[in-house]
């Protein structure tokens, strides 16, 4: 069943292993990486229209703050499907037609299925449970970064357009890896301090208080 990678998603693997020491793209990506930080993205903000404007406007302004236009990215997407719900899954349509615009880009997407990350497949509640990873290699700018991030900031609101998938940026040029989880917030860890210290600084009143002490530890010393 499961697969072997090939491929953008072998090129991944060894980018993953040379660079991040093997780190797994997986929720809860800030707690298994040794340089990271962790932002708040909707804040207190009780009237909704108002907290999900701040989560796109902080969402926007960290991407944009440690990605260039023309930095190459692995967009890797993890689809979790069990019970046999696969429809409801398809990431070729919810998130690369959507939001990867060049068709002959999208022929080159790659594939594997895994073994489910956060499922124990011995439940008896689950069953058929698996993760298909797709991964593409292409520029920021081949993407439309920031639609996709606002429906994955959508998903638990339900509002449209909404991605219900694990969407991951690994910037090969600045060793960063970029994971808005929900609207609450997102992680963005690295292979080096350098790499992050500035937007540590700059955007200092978003990192997440729970989380600030050993953020803080990382980056004073």
């Amino acid at each position: 069943m499961w697969g072997l990678c090939v491929g953008y998603l072998l090129e991944l693997q060894e980018f993953m292993e040379n660079q991040f020491n093997g780190l797994q793209l997986s929720k809860p990506l800030f707690y298994q990486a040794n340089i990271g930080l962790r932002f708040e993205l909707g804040a207190d903000l009780e009237i909704e229209k108002s907290r999900m404007e701040q989560v796109y406007a902080r969402a926007h302004a960290l991407f944009d703050f440690t990605h260039s236009p023309t930095d190459e990215v692995f967009l890797v997407v993890n689809a979790h499907r069990y019970n046999g719900r696969e429809e409801k899954y398809d990431a070729i349509t919810t998130v690369f037609e959507c939001f990867v615009p060049e068709i002959n880009l999208r022929e080159n997407i790659d594939h594997i299925r895994l073994p489910a990350l956060y499922f124990d497949e011995t439940d008896e509640e689950y069953e058929d449970v698996w993760t298909d990873r797709y991964c593409l290699r292409c520029t920021v700018t081949d993407i439309q970064v920031h639609e996709l991030l606002d429906a994955i900031a959508n998903w638990d609101m339900v509002i449209e357009p909404r991605v219900d998938h694990e969407c991951y940026f690994v910037n090969v040029n600045r060793g960063t890896i970029f994971h808005l989880y929900d609207d609450r917030g997102l992680d963005i860890v690295a292979n080096r301090k350098a790499s992050l210290y500035e937007v540590y600084t700059k955007y200092n009143e978003w990192i997440l208080n729970y989380d600030r002490e050993r953020i803080h530890g990382i980056f004073s010393v």
